[in-house]
């Protein structure tokens, strides 16, 4: 899963889509699809760089889940938009003390070679931030690679980007978010199963959709996917089993990696609306209370 450094000779001289690409949204589809476009008229790689763990979560640990994807995920993602090879580089205590000048020479030339950088008009790199597109263009030109920075991407006149869906998916808005993702939101994690024959899933550090009550599909690896519904409270998630449910995913283990894709969502106010010793119940893991919440 993970591209060693540095890169194989296979894959120096790439144009390079460079970003968190948190969610791996239109906007930077856009990006990476610009990248592939680039490679394929240069007959050279096209691949895409990311960053893991996610530079706000190095700087704040204390803060609750936010991510959009995780590094699987995420990586993914970035293949399927087109890129020969996704890269996550390591953020770490050395990656944030590194001037702009020393993240361009070690990472951009020494570990990756690249040819062109393609990123997003917002991209910002090195120690505080402090690296500018007019910094890569000037240093790329100096170290013998060319740099294209996209306007960001709009929808109904705001950006599309990595906090306004993380808005839609805290509300609940997973058809809002369903279409600046341009696919359905998916929540990975690991599976464990509840005394009741009910599923839950444990998200680590991925964003769970607020308080609601939600279809979604859960697939993994080497059984059917399934459409389930799906009871959240208070972070809480509650897969409600039918019995032919349990024919199909009985035989996963506690701990396998599964994923929920959304397809449909029950509004927040509608949820208010339940009783509150449904939602009470919920938080406490109380199976028939879940189900009472509105579908």
């Amino acid at each position: 899963m993970f591209v060693p450094f540095p890169l194989a000779a296979n894959l120096r001289g790439a144009v390079a889509a460079l970003g968190n690409f948190d969610g791996v949204h239109r906007g930077h589809q856009a990006v990476v699809g610009h990248a592939v476009n680039l490679a394929r008229a240069r007959g050279v790689p096209a691949i895409a760089i990311t960053f893991a763990p996610h530079p706000v979560r190095y700087f704040n640990k204390a803060l609750p889940p936010f991510l959009l994807s995780d590094v699987y995920q995420r990586l993914a993602l970035l293949r399927a938009a087109g890129a020969d090879e996704a890269v996550a580089l390591p953020f770490d205590g050395a990656m944030a003390s590194l001037t702009p000048g020393e993240f361009i020479r070690h990472w951009l030339v020494d570990m990756l070679g690249v040819s062109t950088i393609v990123t997003g008009a917002d991209f910002r790199f090195g120690i505080g931030r402090s690296g500018t597109l007019d910094l890569l263009r000037d240093e790329g030109q100096r170290l013998g690679f060319t740099c294209e920075a996209l306007a960001i991407r709009k929808d109904a006149a705001e950006p599309i980007s990595s906090t306004r869906i993380r808005e839609c998916v805290r509300s609940g808005d997973l058809e809002e978010a369903e279409h600046l993702l341009g696919r359905p939101y998916r929540l990975a994690g690991s599976l464990i199963h509840l005394a009741d024959g009910d599923l839950t899933l444990y998200a680590g550090d991925c964003l769970v959709p607020g308080a609601g009550r939600y279809r979604a599909r859960i697939q993994a690896m080497g059984v059917t996917p399934v459409m389930v519904d799906v009871a959240i409270s208070g972070g809480h998630i509650r897969c409600l089993m039918r019995g032919s449910d349990h024919a199909a995913l009985g035989a996963l283990k506690d701990g396998a990696r599964v994923t929920l894709d959304f397809e449909q969502s029950t509004s927040l106010s509608l949820v208010g609306q339940a009783p509150a010793h449904a939602l009470a119940g919920l938080r406490r893991g109380d199976s028939e209370a879940a189900r009472l919440l509105p579908a």
